[in-house]
């Protein structure tokens, strides 16, 4: 019998002769299917076991004759993959190593040879393993696969931003070789902000003195575009500040700021207080407007008073 097939009942049949004889009595042979784990069906579903009867007997018109029968078989193993994403989705958070999610593969039949999945990642997440191999041994095993989100520095448009897991297959067996598999979609939470930051300042100057105040400038996330901050004084308190510009390169390398309150010969308050509008500028849609107001102190060095002078 082929190995597909498992005799049941006895494996010798023995037929006597004579008058008395057996030789013409049906002798029933048992048999049932081997579940091999295999994917062996041919298009309409079946494939075909074989078991083969040979005769041996002192009377030569019987000794070494042989008849086969052939019985369908229908296979109830399908060859594919199944790809499970933990909680049925695949979602991270971007804080560079410390939040992972997990997806497992595993084969639904037995390989004739081993199956490679082979794992490519994208530019927003990466994967723990290049490749899956499952062999004959362990196909039935579940490998898991752990993504986690690279770490950049960009406030993303979209909220979440997606990253992509693809997968190929390849095979000697002809069942799995090329075979489809999903690509896991792995949503992405960010966890930068588009802003600036004044870290520290000396928020009081005097009228007329030079260089008198000043303060850091920074931005908060990286830009995709310069960043150009002009230093706007409304109320024309200040002496010309030059803007600052930011790139991808020095963004969170903070500037500083030189303020000088401008000697107006007004007697105004002993101490009043001015906004410097730290205004955004870009292509980058992020830092595109807004801004950033700084209020700062200045004491007054003027006193109202009248001088007489006689000739």
């Amino acid at each position: 019998h082929h190995s597909e097939l498992s005799i049941t009942s006895s494996t010798t049949l023995i037929f006597t002769g004579g008058g008395g004889g057996t030789w013409d009595d049906y002798q029933t042979v048992s048999f049932s299917v081997v579940d091999d784990d295999y994917d062996e069906a041919t298009g309409d579903g079946l494939h075909y076991g074989h078991i083969t009867h040979t005769a041996a007997s002192d009377d030569t018109n019987y000794d070494g004759q042989s008849r086969q029968i052939n019985p369908e078989v229908y296979d109830e193993d399908v060859s594919g993959i199944t790809l499970t994403e933990s909680d049925g989705s695949t979602a991270v958070t971007e804080d560079g190593t410390t939040d992972t999610d997990t997806y497992t593969i595993v084969l639904d039949s037995k390989p004739y040879y081993d199956v490679v999945v082979t794992v490519t990642d994208d530019t927003e997440a990466y994967t723990d393993k290049s490749s899956l191999t499952f062999t004959d041994g362990d196909w039935d095993s579940t490998q898991t696969v752990t993504v986690t989100a690279f770490k950049d520095y960009i406030d993303e448009t979209s909220e979440p931003h997606t990253g992509t897991v693809s997968h190929s297959v390849t095979s000697t067996d002809s069942k799995y070789d090329g075979m489809s598999l999903s690509s896991v979609a792995t949503s992405i939470t960010d966890d930068d902000t588009a802003g600036g930051n004044i870290p520290g300042y000396d928020a009081e100057v005097d009228e007329g003195a030079t260089g008198d105040g000043n303060y850091d400038f920074v931005l908060t996330s990286e830009p995709v575009a310069n960043v150009v901050i002009t230093l706007v004084d409304f109320d024309e308190q200040y002496e010309a500040m030059t803007a600052l510009t930011f790139t991808s390169s020095n963004w969170n390398v903070s500037q500083s700021v030189t303020v000088t309150a401008t000697d107006d010969d007004v007697d105004e308050a002993a101490t009043h207080q001015h906004y410097i509008w730290n205004s955004f500028s870009s292509t980058d849609p992020k830092y595109s407007s807004g801004f950033i107001g700084i209020g700062v102190t200045i004491t007054d060095d003027d006193t109202a008073d009248m001088t007489l002078t006689e000739s």
